[in-house]
């Protein structure tokens, strides 16, 4: 597959100046590999391989593979001859590449699935116009790479309406607690650089010709690869120095937190087959809480989405006034009796002594004067009720789940609204967005503690967390606690018990980075899991066990009273993990943002608009 690449010329002063060389195999000085046929396919499938067993929630988890995975395609893309076979192939790869990795969406949505599919590979199309270039021209990969793939990353979680922080260099290395401790910094960016960085300098010294002669201007290239070598060495070795002192020399920053309980319960979710009856899933939740009374628990916590709609005080007032509004028919005939389950509730937490945070569907209306119709707005919420039972505070989404939740440009482009609305199964309410950060109060016996709640999908958007952490640049919370529902995201085959996909894990990954993006550890509470408690160093201390890839419910206390600690585990009826510690550290990424991202971007434009500059001008001659 090597071809000879030497100029006439270039022979004649091989021959000139060593006699010994004109007989060498010409690939020795090329300048780059020559791929053609099936080479190329073969090695961009075996990056697609690679890069997705390096990645959480498949068969096997092999992290280490991430820092050579993108290696066969750059080779592919760089060394292919024709620029078209190889930008194609390259493009081809981020095609498969999603389709294997989104299947948990199809059977949701196809259409959807499709159209991510083909959306989320453009970014591996536009990487691979513009990485050809830079091989072409012999640039070293060692910096092109980490700055193209990186700063796409970056614009792929930040687009409007497309935002998409899934499957990120980063997130294979989760679970290296040392190596992650950059991203109270640099974000999660700071990860991916050195997985890409690692890859890069692979690239170079494959692709690199094995020698070079003396004084040839082209033969400079060299250097690239072992400088690469030299700066990825000293950056992973300072990543690992300060990983090590940021997770052990931190004692004097935690304290105590409050004692959590979490109820995870497993309905699975979908469009074409029967809801669990609200009525079920909320006597299910009230009895396994009903285990942790008398635990010591300051806060129980229930999942996205598991209280009957209509919770929510503004509806709950309407509702008494008796409106018979045409329009609100269909509610008062959907939704179930409120007060019913307000009863409920405040009999739970009157035994239990603490207050509730849960997730429901908050239902307003306002009716202006002279109408007859009022205007309807649904919102996702969490709710907090106080220990009697009534409801103190609540939050509404604002990062909601596009073509899902809401469907975009209703008030831009209402033709194309009504268009894209047709293809979103109309069983799906649209939802509108929250208008602000809310933070919930906890008092404690000596403290109290300010807790920000991160509703399902916006969790994973570093931004929304941080805005949730930080207030006029001073860190106002103690604690991320995610509600969740990933009951969406589950399968089963026959008679046989619904498992889970491995969304459910790639969900989790998320928020060990943003536990150490912004120095506050992370309860999660997830119908179907996975719920579980990160530390600040976004170290995973509990979850809830599982039983393989079985749906399975389940109740966690994080932190028992001293009064339970002679109780056998199987006669509490729960798991026992340790107390949330509270961090009072604040991280650079939390005070300045996505500053470092930023600049990725913007030596990535600078980059791309070199090579085009160049390009024009061989163009014009």
């Amino acid at each position: 597959m090597l071809e000879p690449n030497l100029k006439s010329a270039d022979r004649n002063d091989l021959a000139g100046n060593d006699p010994l060389k004109v007989n060498a195999p010409p690939e020795v000085f090329q300048r780059r590999l020559q791929l053609r046929g099936l080479l190329v396919p073969l090695l961009v499938l075996l990056s697609c391989v690679l890069l997705t067993v390096s990645f959480v929630g498949w068969w096997v988890h092999l992290p280490y593979l991430a820092y050579f995975a993108l290696v066969p395609w750059g080779l592919a893309l760089g060394g292919a001859v024709s620029r078209r076979w190889a930008i194609l192939w390259a493009w081809l790869g981020g095609v498969i590449f999603w389709a294997i990795n989104l299947y948990w969406l199809w059977w949701i949505t196809l259409p959807g699935y499709v159209a991510g599919v083909l959306y989320l590979s453009v970014y591996w199309l536009v990487a691979a116009i513009i990485l050809r270039g830079a091989s072409g021209r012999s640039w070293p990969m060692w910096i092109c790479l980490p700055i193209v793939w990186v700063a796409l990353e970056f614009i792929r979680g930040q687009m409007p309406v497309l935002g998409f922080p899934w499957f990120f260099l980063a997130h294979s290395q989760y679970c290296r607690p040392w190596l992650i401790q950059i991203s109270d910094a640099t974000g999660q960016y700071g990860v991916s650089v050195i997985v890409a960085l690692a890859n890069g300098v692979i690239i170079d010294l494959l692709a690199l010709p094995l020698f070079g002669r003396q004084g040839d201007r082209k033969a400079r290239i060299l250097r690239r690869g072992p400088c690469g070598v030299v700066v990825f060495a000293v950056s992973l070795a300072g990543m690992l120095a300060y990983g090590w002192y940021r997770c052990e020399k931190q004692s004097g920053s935690l304290s105590q937190g409050p004692s959590i309980a979490v109820v995870q319960q497993a309905f699975p979710l979908s469009l074409y087959v029967p809801q669990t009856p609200p009525e079920k899933i909320f006597d299910e939740h009230v009895r396994s809480s009903e285990k942790f009374i008398d635990s010591g628990c300051r806060l129980l916590v229930w999942s996205e989405s598991m209280t009957p709609a209509g919770m929510n005080p503004e509806w709950m007032k309407r509702m008494r006034k008796g409106d018979k509004l045409e329009n609100l028919k269909q509610y008062h005939a959907r939704i179930a009796d409120q007060q019913k389950y307000k009863g409920r509730i405040v009999d739970l937490l009157g035994k239990l002594k603490c207050p509730l945070l849960t997730g429901s569907l908050a239902v307003r209306y306002n009716l202006e004067e002279g109408q007859n119709e009022a205007v309807i707005t649904l919102r996702n919420s969490a709710l907090l009720f106080d220990q009697t039972g009534k409801v103190v505070d609540q939050y509404a989404k604002r990062q909601l789940v596009p073509f899902s939740e809401y469907v975009p440009f209703k008030d831009g482009w209402p033709w194309l609204h009504g268009v894209l609305r047709g293809a979103v199964p109309a069983a799906m309410p649209q939802l509108e967005p929250g208008e602000k950060w809310t933070r919930f109060e906890l008092d404690g016996e000596s403290r109290q503690w300010i807790l920000a709640s991160p509703i399902c999908f916006e969790g994973t958007f570093p931004s929304v967390c941080r805005n949730m952490v930080i207030d006029k640049g001073e860190k106002v919370v103690d604690i991320l606690i995610n509600l969740s529902n990933d009951g969406w995201f589950v399968w089963k085959h026959g008679d046989r018990p619904y498992r889970d996909s491995s969304e459910h894990a790639q969900h989790l990954v998320q928020y060990y980075f943003r536990a150490v993006e912004n120095r506050v550890p992370v309860v999660r509470c997830v119908n179907t899991g996975i719920s579980a408690s990160i530390d600040s160093n976004g170290r995973e201390v509990a979850r809830i066990t599982r039983h393989g890839a079985t749906m399975v419910p389940g109740a966690m206390l994080l932190g028992a009273a001293d009064s339970e600690d002679s109780i056998p585990a199987e006669k509490r009826g729960y798991q026992i993990g340790p107390r949330v510690l509270v961090d009072s550290r604040q991280s650079l990424y939390s005070t300045v943002g996505d500053v470092f991202a930023w600049m990725l971007v913007a030596f990535a434009i600078a980059l791309t608009g070199v090579l085009w500059r160049r390009r024009m001008v061989e163009k014009k001659g």
